[in-house]
């Protein structure tokens, strides 16, 4: 039998615990505006992290350099290009995208830095290094790893580092602490959170290969999801259960926002049966325990007006239902979007942005299978 997830924080009066949904409202629909990514102008050739600004620009990670759109699908610009010098990229993953009301932020694993470049003019600004021997003053007996980071409205940065203990061979994070970083690269000694984390993938860029000598993170891995809105407070979730804690940077304020909520139900053997083209996994998985039930949902996000988006694992291996959460809770809509339950640790995520009443995804354009970023309008319908 499966452990219930802890890190549940007691109630105080802001928190919000809502029955279980009977039935999905299953009113919210998409009417397509447009896609780019595929014309004679422009070309994506690996699509990674998007962002979409208060002008409604799109930013496109696409390999070592930044496309930008207008809020019509017009070809703007290239921000950066390949090479080692200031505005420029050697990445070999995916670009990391954040940003402020008027900074755009782009993690470079390549050169371990931040590139950072102004949203109204698009010139490149400054550059942040993200360098270990800045954190050795945590820990003398561990290993810090950068795996996540965020930005504030006003601009100050705080990454997530994943703690590793030193052992020979392979090491594997069980916890992810985040720190205020400032532009030089400089860490606080104190820090703001943390959460448990076992390092899986969470469909952001590409994931990393799998070892057989590591633990087998499978579908049925639970994690940690941390987003930031546009005031500066943090959501943190673990994917367990449906209960998000609200944490104010800075006055502590903490609330949290909880579902009751039926798992699905897990068959080991959907597992094993995921890894049969690669003969060493196949073996790893058939000797590994598994959970009775899916995690809870497969991944959340706030949008531009503090609106909660959950995709929830239900008892479809095509589809996630999404929930869509007022800013204290409150369900305002689901529907029905494409989501591989049985791929969720090793496929990008489709939905990627909301905002100012958009959503925006990363598609396979099916006559060409080409990458594209699709715009789509929301309608949701009233249930009165």
């Amino acid at each position: 039998m499966e452990s219930e997830s802890s890190g549940e924080s007691a109630l105080t009066n802001e928190d919000k615990v809502y029955p279980k949904i009977e039935s999905s409202l299953d009113n919210v629909s998409f009417q397509k505006v447009f896609a780019v990514g595929d014309s004679d102008e422009v070309f994506l050739s690996a699509v990674g992290e998007i962002f979409i600004d208060a002008d409604e620009k799109i930013f496109i990670a696409d390999k070592s350099e930044i496309k930008v759109f207008d809020k019509n699908g017009a070809f703007v610009q290239v921000l950066g290009r390949k090479g080692r010098g200031p505005g420029e990229f050697n990445n070999f993953g995916n670009l990391n995208l954040r940003a402020s009301t008027n900074r755009l932020y782009v993690f470079d694993e390549g050169l371990s830095r931040i590139n950072v470049f102004d949203l109204k003019s698009l010139e490149y600004l400054n550059v942040v290094p993200v360098n270990p021997n800045n954190w050795k003053s945590l820990s003398d007996n561990k290993r810090y790893s950068f795996t996540d980071f965020l930005v504030t409205p006003d601009d100050s940065l705080i990454i997530g580092l994943s703690m590793y203990n030193e052992k020979k061979g392979v090491s594997q994070s069980d916890s992810t602490s985040y720190y205020f970083m400032n532009t030089s690269g400089e860490i606080s000694l104190s820090s703001l959170l943390n959460v448990p984390d076992n390092g899986f993938y969470k469909g952001s860029g590409v994931p990393k290969p799998v070892s057989p000598i590591t633990p087998l993170l499978d579908a049925s891995t639970r994690s940690t999801i941390v987003d930031i809105d546009s005031k500066g407070n943090l959501y943190i979730a673990n994917t367990q259960n449906i209960q998000i804690n609200i944490k104010s940077i800075l006055d502590e304020v903490e609330r949290s926002v909880t579902y009751a909520f039926e798992r699905a139900e897990l068959r080991k053997e959907d597992i094993i049966k995921s890894y049969k083209n690669n003969p060493a996994l196949y073996r790893k998985a058939k000797e590994d325990s598994y959970p009775d039930t899916w995690p809870a949902f497969d991944f959340f996000f706030v949008d531009d007006e503090e609106r909660i988006w959950i995709s929830t694992i239900i008892n479809d291996e095509e589809n996630y239902e999404w929930w869509i959460l007022s800013s204290d809770g409150a369900l305002l809509g689901t529907f029905k979007w494409p989501g591989q339950r049985l791929q969720r640790h090793r496929i990008p995520r489709q939905i990627k942005e909301v905002r100012r009443g958009y959503l925006y995804t990363i598609e396979e354009n099916p006559g060409t299978s080409a990458k594209e970023v699709v715009k789509y309008r929301i309608v949701v319908e009233s249930q009165n």
